[in-house]
Formats: C-alpha cells, structure tokens, sequence
C-alpha cells in the first residue's frame, strides 16, 4: 500500500480499510512471481523485479476480466445467508474458471512448460475478488473462507510440485463438472419453462394454434436474449410441450 494512499494512523484505526486491504492479498506482482518465476532465482538479487513484467500483465490481465464478470453477474448471486452466498459465489467462480476466461488462455499460454501454473493463477485471483465482493456485501465468514483460499493456493504454488499441480486439476476438473452441471440444469428447465409461457401467450395473441416451428422461430428473432440457435430453441420448447423440463 503506498503511503499516499492514506495515512497510516488512519489505516491503524479503520477496521474496514484494513480488512479491505488483507482481502486484497496477495498481490498480482506476488502471484506472477510464485506462479511463474523460475524456482532457482533469488528474491536477494536487487537487479531483478520481483515478477516478469511479461507475466505480471497476464495475471492483471486476469485480475481485470474477474473484475468485469463479477459486474456482470454479481445480480446471480445470493447474499442472504451464509449458504446461499457461499455456494452462489462457488457456483460462479467455478462457471468463471471453467467457461468465461481459461480459455482464453489455452490457445496463446498453454503451449508454454508453465502452463498448468496459469489456472492456478487464475484461481488464486478469482477467489481473492470474490472474497473481497463478499466482505463489501456484509458476508464476512463467506469472505473469510475464500480469503483463506485464495491464499492457501498461493502459498501451496510458491512450493509447487508436479504432483501438486496434476491433483488440483484433478480437483478443479471434478468441482467445475459437478457445479456446471447443477448450473445448467437449473437453465434448462429455467429456458423451457419461459418458451412454454411465451407458446402459450404468442397463440392466445394470435388466436390460433401455431406450430412448434412457427413459435420457435418467432422466439429466436424478437425473445432471445441469450442468443440461442432455432434448432436449441425449437427442441427446448418442444420438450416443453411434452412436459419434459429437465434432462433426468
């Protein structure tokens, strides 16, 4: 934290800066460093940066994109109860890890001997913003928890091993499947429940029974927010008409 930043009797004296500023730990400059600095170098060497700039950027990269999915999906998340904000929040970072940034990375970084540390770096980032996302929002235990995390990956990272790292994929491969699929489901039956609502309103309107291709194509052109294809949107909603709300 730099001095200008506030004075530290200030900082001694206000609980919330404070904790702000433990939650935002470690730093992008920390993480770079732990997940991708060659092992047999020497913090003790005053002519070299701590982190690679090169790697630095990735992970304030990284640190950006979290920072832009949790804007556009913090209204998904439940801060209501201890429960339902810790496995909201879970259920996020996992879809966030899984689906909205990684790859991404694939194609330019995965190429790379250091590889398997760039999803480390990028969990150790999306649970130190989540954690901060759920102390601002009164979750502290939630907060605490993801803190804790956040920073047990990191400290695991900086004494990384192979074998460290294949179990976490391993871990984070089984989390990912188990939480998508929850996530999913629950949009399935969320999409073909509305298709039925907007089936039932469209031929009321018209005055008409209309085909399931008709109503499908008029769903995709004028109530399709996600920007789903005719042919998902006509087998949704045709499941629908049968009664069939989930893939079980």
């Amino acid at each position: 934290m730099k001095k200008n930043d506030t004075s530290f009797d200030r900082l001694n004296r206000d609980l919330s800066t404070v904790t702000c500023h433990i939650f935002s730990q470690p730093t992008n400059e920390f993480i770079a460093w732990a997940a991708f600095r060659d092992r047999n170098e020497s913090l003790q060497d005053p002519n070299k940066e701590i982190a690679d700039p090169y790697y630095l950027k990735l992970v304030d990269d990284i640190e950006l994109e979290t920072k832009k999915y949790i804007e556009n999906n913090v209204k998904d998340i439940d801060f209501s109860s201890y429960e339902k904000a810790k496995n909201s929040i879970q259920l996020s970072i996992q879809e966030f890890i899984s689906e909205e940034y990684k790859s991404k990375l694939e194609n330019l970084f995965y190429k790379e001997k250091r590889s398997p540390f760039i999803t480390v770096a990028l969990v150790i980032v999306a649970y130190r913003e989540f954690a901060l996302l759920a102390f601002l929002n009164l979750n502290y235990l939630v907060a605490m928890e993801l803190h804790k995390y956040s920073n047990e990956v990191h400290t695991h990272t900086i004494y990384s091993k192979v074998l460290f790292v294949d179990h976490f994929k391993q871990e984070m491969s089984f989390k990912n499947k188990k939480g998508n699929d929850a996530r999913w489901q629950g949009r399935v039956e969320s999409l073909r429940r509305k298709y039925l609502e907007l089936d039932t309103k469209r031929q009321s309107e018209l005055g008409k029974k209309l085909t399931i291709k008709a109503v499908a194509t008029w769903i995709c052109n004028y109530r399709n927010p996600e920007e789903l294809e005719f042919e998902t949107i006509r087998d949704h909603l045709s499941k629908a008409r049968k009664g069939i709300f989930t893939n079980d």
